[in-house]
Order: structure tokens, then sequence, then C-alpha cells
């Protein structure tokens, strides 16, 4: 018996021309992981530097 994911040679979802390969991985969720990577970097960045530096030294 056949897998239903498979399909017989010559007989693709697209045809014989089709390229796209059956999957395809999942870019979306790499942009997405790289957004929140870069939107905690910046926040972090904007604590630092408007937070931190912003009241200046510690004195004893």
């Amino acid at each position: 018996m056949r897998s239903p994911m498979t399909q017989p040679t010559g007989q693709a979802a697209g045809g014989l021309d089709d390229p796209e390969p059956p999957y395809r991985h999942p870019i979306g969720t790499l942009a997405l992981v790289g957004v929140m990577g870069v939107l905690y970097a910046v926040g972090w960045a904007a604590f630092y530097f408007l937070l931190y530096l912003g009241r200046g030294p510690l004195l004893p």
C-alpha cells in the first residue's frame, strides 16, 4: 500500500515541470524569530543607554 503523501512518478500535483519540492522550510518562523531577536536587542539597548546611563554613575 502506498503512503498518501507519495505520488506516482509523473503525476505530481503540479505536473512534470513542477520545480518546487513538496516540502518547503518554514521561512516565516525564521523571520519571526529574527524579528523578535531584533526587538529584544533594541529594547535592551534602549534600557541600557536611556535609563541606566541616563541616571549616571553610582556614588558611594
